[in-house]
């Protein structure tokens, strides 16, 4: 499949999601399981998921190093403890989730069956431990997986905008055209690629855009400005770069 951008990945992300919660517990199998192959062969998936691993690392720790050294119930007894927050529930889903799927051999209940292993419910029945795990493991993943989509703000420069910062860039944009102007390259510059910009912080990861706004500033500054002041331009406009982007 082709690199997908953050709205083309919702998209299918919420497709995908809300398609195994309004179907039958005898497919969940086969849909997560692509579900995750989706998110693990997209960048922006890719990149997600590993902030999630890191924001929620102490979490992942006790999930990994708790359960070989203490007792059954007292483990359970302590990981839910942990869940305060819905964003907790969120990571604890998804790290369960992960966890199944990297199984050597699954079977079709083993998702579902999570939500009785952890006593979300103390029914036998197949379509009540499909409900329990729709409810304590795939929403919560869900919602955090779509916080970073549209809220949160990228912390590495291999993260991706999310929707509300993208809003906030197209602003510092603005002020940096300002800048320009008082550098003496006009307003235009920014001007004319503004649409450009926006489609693109929808795939690049904030590396990549700053690098694409910088590349196509200086490719107007060798077009207009005299070559003596050519290095102290591009050093100035990288000044301006770093201080509005970090």
């Amino acid at each position: 499949m082709r690199k997908l951008d953050i709205e083309e990945l919702e998209e299918l992300f919420n497709r995908d999601i809300n398609s195994l919660r309004f179907g039958t517990f005898n497919e969940v199998r086969t849909m997560l399981d692509q579900l995750l192959g989706l998110l693990d062969s997209q960048p922006i998936g890719i990149n997600i998921l590993g902030r999630i691993e890191k924001d929620f690392n102490d979490l992942k720790y006790e999930l990994e190093s708790g359960e070989s050294f203490e007792p059954r119930s007292a483990f359970r007894k302590k990981v839910l403890g942990l869940l305060d927050t819905r964003e907790k529930q969120g990571a604890f889903g998804y790290f369960m989730i992960r966890k199944t799927f990297q199984k050597s051999r699954r079977f079709g209940e083993d998702y579902i069956e999570l939500a009785a292993n952890w006593r979300y419910t103390n029914d036998f029945r197949y379509d009540e431990y499909f409900d329990k795990f729709c409810t304590f493991f795939l929403v919560p993943f869900q919602e955090l997986f779509l916080w970073y989509i549209k809220e949160s703000k990228p912390k590495s420069p291999d993260d991706y905008y999310s929707y509300q910062e993208q809003s906030l860039v197209l602003s510092k944009l603005e002020e940096i055209n300002k800048k320009l102007f008082e550098l003496g390259l006009g307003q235009q510059v920014l001007d004319i690629h503004n649409e450009e910009f926006e489609n693109s912080m929808k795939y690049l990861n904030k590396r990549s855009f700053i690098a694409q706004v910088f590349g196509t500033v200086t490719k107007s500054i060798f077009e207009t400005v005299p070559g003596d002041e050519l290095k102290d331009k591009i050093e100035r406009l990288r000044e301006i770069l770093e201080r509005s982007f970090n």
